[in-house]
This record gives C-alpha cells, structure tokens and sequence, in this order.
C-alpha cells in the first residue's frame, strides 16, 4: 500500500515562495501597517481634544512627581499632596498669564507708536544702504497689512479664533482634571493598567514604571531650566533695550525653547523683527548678538551640562566609551 505524502508547498504556490513572492508579502505586511498606523494617527488627530490634554497630563505629573513624593515623606495625604502641587502650578501660570496681558493692555499703544517711528527710520536706513528696495515697496507693504488688520479677513480669522480658544479652554480644564488623578493616584492608575499582563509583563512593568517617570520628568525639567537660561539673559537684553512688549517676547523666548532644534532661532527672529521695527537697527543689532551668544552657549555648554544631570546621560558617555569599558561613576 503506497503512503500518501503531502504536496510541497513550493510546487503548489510556487509564486509566492519564491524570491520575489516573499519579497511581495513582505511589502502588503509593511503597507497594512502602515495603513493600521495612518488609521490610529487620524484618530488620534480628530479626538486631539481628549488625547492631547491626555499626554500633556502625563508629561507634567513625571515633572512635578518629586514635589507629591516630597509632600507625600512629610506626612501629607496623597489628595493634600496633589492638590498643593497643582495649585502651585495654576498659581504660577496665572501670575505668568496676567503679567503678559498686563504689559499687552498698558503698552499696546506705545508699541503702535514705536512701530511707526521704527518703521519710519527702517526706511531711511534702508535709502542709505542704496539696496533694490524703494520707498514705494516699504510703502505698500505697511499698506497692505494696515489694510488686512482692518478688513473682514482679520475679523473672520478673529472669529475662528475664537472657537480654537473654546476648544483650548476645554482641552485646558480636562488637563487639569487628569493631571490632578495623575498626581494623586498615579501608581494606582499604572498597577489598573497592566492587571490583563502575565506576570512577568506585570513585574516587568512596575520596574519599568518608575524608572520611565523619572527620566521623563528629569528630562522635562532639564529642558525647563535649559529654557529660562536662554529666556532670562534674552528678557534682560530686551528691557536694558527698552523695547515694548519685553515680557510677552521673554515668555514667547521661554515657551519656544520647548521645541527642539528650530524653537528658540523663530523665537529668537521674531523678537529681533520686533526690535528692528520698535526700537531702530542699532538696538536690533545689539539684541542679534546677544541672541546669537546665548543660543549657542545654552546649545553648546549649558544643554548639555543641565541634560547629563536630569536624565544620567552625557554625550561622551554614550558616545566614547565601549560598552564594556568599566566605568567608575557606577
């Protein structure tokens, strides 16, 4: 009795287990996820109202989780904690958010009248550089924007602006809401989260746990102090300059230094533009040099220095020594 053996796949389909048939299954793998990742990030993006306030929540609960341990180690309950940390905070941001809208309402009409004046004497500087640029040019731009703050243009962008505040308010009110249960109950939110792992998942996680809000919030932190040493050097040049609207360009500077690489040279731009239109070329000059000096020494020295402290990762470190080159730091 002759034994039945199976086909060999490689006969039966033999296009798809050859070379370029793998090589096809491959592809529709990588274009399904892709697809899969294209479909979550547009989800992501129409219910940015909940996810946004979500990691915003996440973020700053790993950079104020020192000040809850802290009050936490002085006998404070865990809701006492999270309320006096979050309170701080709010405090801190209203004094912030009514000192810019103070210097806003009491110097926007010295800010009209210096861009006019400085507006003005860019004018003559420019007639005395002889460059390709007329005083008809100049001329017609300030017309063409005095034109579009006052036509309904502006008035229907004021007016979508307006619901993008809606919109940031409630954003605002639900970060706050979620970082306070952050706050409070943050070990207990985690362990919920990886009751459906095995467990080893579960020990894996609660090792991992602590470990990822440190390095979060140190690095959080870090950036923040990385931040107020290009902000304050900056601010103090602005005022020492006397330049209108010095606050809200310092907060501006400030907030900036958040984005990577490209966030402090547009902050940086944007103030001297102000200051050219302001103040003159002279005391545009003297705020790009000191913009230019203070970029590079916080990119260059005080970056680093402030990152190796915050996350326990220096460039040298990572970069230099082998893997197993014993180290006597450790």
């Amino acid at each position: 009795m002759a034994i039945r053996r199976d086909p060999d796949p490689s006969r039966l389909l033999p296009m798809l287990t050859d070379r370029l048939g793998r090589l096809s299954l491959r592809s529709a793998q990588v274009l399904i996820v892709l697809g899969l990742t294209a479909v979550v990030v547009i989800a992501l993006v129409q219910l940015r109202i909940v996810v946004t306030p979500l990691l915003l929540a996440a973020i700053l609960a790993a950079a104020f989780a020192p000040a809850v341990r802290f009050l936490r180690r002085r006998g404070a309950p865990p809701a006492l904690a999270a309320t006096v940390t979050l309170l701080a905070a709010l405090v801190f941001v209203a004094a912030l958010v009514f000192l810019v809208v103070y210097a806003f309402a009491s110097q926007w009409d010295s800010v009209i009248g210096s861009a006019s004046d400085g507006f003005d004497e860019l004018q003559r500087f420019v007639a005395q550089l002889n460059l390709p640029i007329d005083d008809r040019q100049l001329s017609s731009l300030q017309e063409s924007v005095t034109s579009y703050l006052t036509s309904a243009d502006f008035g229907t962008s004021a007016l979508a602006g307006v619901s993008y505040a809606t919109e940031l308010l409630t954003s605002f009110f639900l970060l706050i809401v979620l970082l306070f249960f952050f706050l409070k109950d943050g070990d207990t939110i985690w362990a919920f989260l990886l009751r459906p792992l095995s467990p080893a998942g579960r020990l894996r996680g609660t090792r991992i746990g602590p470990i990822a809000v440190r390095v979060l919030g140190g690095y959080v932190r870090g950036t923040t102090l990385i931040a107020l040493s290009a902000a304050v050097p900056i601010g103090l040049t602005l005022m020492l300059l006397r330049v209108p609207l010095a606050l809200p360009l310092t907060v501006l500077v400030f907030l900036a230094s958040y984005i990577p690489i490209a966030g402090g040279a547009v902050a940086g731009v944007l103030a001297i533009l102000v200051v050219l239109v302001t103040n003159g070329p002279p005391a545009a000059l003297i705020a790009t040099i000191v913009i230019l000096v203070v970029n590079q020494l916080v990119g260059s020295v005080v970056g680093p220095v402030v990152m190796s402290q915050s996350v326990r990762l220096h460039p040298s470190r990572s970069c230099c020594r082998s893997p197993r080159a014993p180290s006597s730091a450790a």
